[in-house]
């Protein structure tokens, strides 16, 4: 989904209120971070939350909670939005004046974060909110809360802590190869992946025997899979990255399933990964044509073997 489409229509929202349901939002000042806690899922993906609180005034607070995908939009530069809770991946609320206020699909609400500066040790951003009253008043009216656009920085500290509650790499991973096309990016991806898919390939259509293949994926493979998943699994590929995503879906992750699927192979002489070898297959072709690369299709090539 591209979040940054929205950006306009958050500003029309925030500035419009439904006619005869809703009253003027009471719009609150300067808030501060006071605090970051993770240990809880958003969306099915591990989620951190903000703590922004009124300056000198720890009991007027908005929670701002953003799961491992949306802050992979922020580190990548990319503004984020909620409108009228269409994001399950970025959320907000808070009680105030002794009444709840959320993002709400019935009613005008809406949650912004604005990139305003970055870089590996600090981040910038601009956080804004409109958010309803969980119940009506008595006259039938609906009560909001505004939060106007207040700049939070996160120094070192609060961003690692950050990163670290939401999985995400310190050392800049996620936004590390930025400067790479699609077809760069994803022919580097093919190229660190390429020697354990030829072994993989190699056991598929040989009989390697359960000793070499239990010896080759505990030594060879485990590790080394490990290492190129926690390189490649923070990057965000979203955004301009067709090709490289399906190398990193169809390629890399696909051959976990592909070595998992081999034990049969090895222990029984049975092939059961028709499906996912059918599956790399594809990928392997789809890219070598889309980015006209000469590079050898993998997993295809033992296709010509009997």
């Amino acid at each position: 989904m591209n979040i940054r489409t929205l950006s306009g229509a958050f500003c029309v929202l925030l500035s419009t209120f439904a006619s005869g349901i809703s009253a003027q939002p009471q719009t609150e000042g300067a808030y501060t971070l006071k605090d970051i806690y993770g240990g809880f899922l958003l969306n099915k993906e591990v989620a951190a939350t903000l703590m922004l609180c009124k300056e000198n005034d720890n009991e007027k607070c908005y929670y701002v909670t953003l799961n491992h995908s949306a802050l992979l939009d922020v580190v990548s530069g990319i503004d984020i939005t909620n409108i009228k809770d269409n994001n399950k991946n970025f959320v907000a609320s808070s009680y105030l004046q002794n009444k709840s206020y959320t993002l709400s699909k019935d009613n005008d609400s809406a949650l912004k974060i604005a990139v305003i500066e970055q870089s590996l040790d600090s981040l910038k951003i601009e956080v804004s909110a409109k958010l309803a009253a969980s119940k009506k008043d008595t006259n039938d009216t609906v009560n909001y809360i505004q939060l106007s656009p207040n700049i939070i920085t996160l120094p070192q500290k609060d961003l690692h802590h950050l990163k670290s509650l939401l999985g995400i790499s310190l050392n800049g991973g996620e936004n590390k190869y930025q400067e790479l096309s699609d077809c760069d990016f994803a022919s580097k991806l093919y190229d660190e992946v390429q020697p354990l898919m030829h072994t993989a390939g190699f056991i598929a259509t040989f009989s390697v025997g359960p000793s070499t293949y239990y010896d080759w994926r505990k030594k060879t493979f485990k590790p080394k899979y490990k290492a190129l998943r926690g390189i490649y699994d923070p990057i965000n590929y979203q955004h301009n990255r067709t090709i490289s995503r399906l190398v990193y879906d169809d390629y890399l992750v696909a051959l976990g399933t592909l070595v998992s699927g081999l034990e049969n192979k090895a222990k029984y002489d049975i092939n059961s990964t028709y499906d996912i070898e059918a599956t790399i297959k594809k990928a392997e072709k789809k890219y070598t044509s889309v980015c006209n690369s000469n590079k050898e299709l993998t997993l295809s090539k033992f296709d010509d073997i009997y």
